[in-house]
């Protein structure tokens, strides 16, 4: 059952994060596409996705709650004590897991490239897109 519980919260913290990655992928590399050329645009979108994918699988699997289980300590008799509603709350805060780290993520890698972005145009390297 563990096991179970276990390969569930991968699945789950791996669709979540999968689901945010292919949201953001496209503003990600438009973003940096205004700031560099389309090589380090494609290079740096390619590495948001696999932190996104990382830091989403790793935030929805849940260590410390599951080493509880192990250990015994979320139950009355020292035995696994995984009901269905053990199982909800377990994946829903897998959910709600990744999708606040990921949160977390592409604040950073937007705030990032906006300080990019005025400091490249502050030094003349980007100009509006009304001007020649």
């Amino acid at each position: 059952m563990f096991y179970t519980l276990l390969g569930a919260s991968i699945v789950v913290s791996a669709l979540v994060a999968a689901c945010v990655t292919a949201l953001f992928h496209k503003s990600v590399h438009r973003i940096y596409a205004i700031i560099s050329n389309d090589a380090v645009a494609r290079a740096c979108s390619i590495y948001v996705v696999f932190a996104s994918l990382v830091v989403g699988v790793g935030s929805g699997v849940r260590t410390y709650t599951l080493r509880q289980y192990l250990s015994g300590q979320l139950s009355r008799d020292g035995k696994l004590d995984l009901t269905p509603q053990a199982w909800v709350l377990e994946l829903w805060g897998a959910v709600d897991s990744v999708l606040g780290n990921l949160a977390w993520v592409y604040l950073w890698v937007f705030h990032l490239a906006l300080v990019a972005y005025i400091v490249l145009r502050a030094f003349g390297r980007i100009r509006n897109e009304g001007q020649p």
